[in-house]
């Protein structure tokens, strides 16, 4: 990929890339972002990461438990 500058041999080789990784990987990192949080959604709904850089509470409005 450091060899060339055009873009169709770019992405066709940018496609072999991920075809190699897709079965090993387990997640592919679009962004670095150092805030993880864990939940339990039997105990709490309505909760969503947001990768702006917001943090996870960023819709805290919306997290509620459920009933029961």
């Amino acid at each position: 990929m450091r060899t060339t500058v055009d873009a169709t041999q770019l992405t066709a080789l940018i496609g072999e890339v991920e075809q190699l990784v897709a079965d090993e990987a387990l997640f592919l990192p679009l962004y670095a972002e150092p805030v993880t949080a864990a939940y339990w959604p039997e105990a709490v709904s309505g909760f969503a990461m947001n990768g702006t850089g917001a943090g996870f509470t960023w819709n805290i409005e919306h997290w509620h438990v459920p009933p029961g």
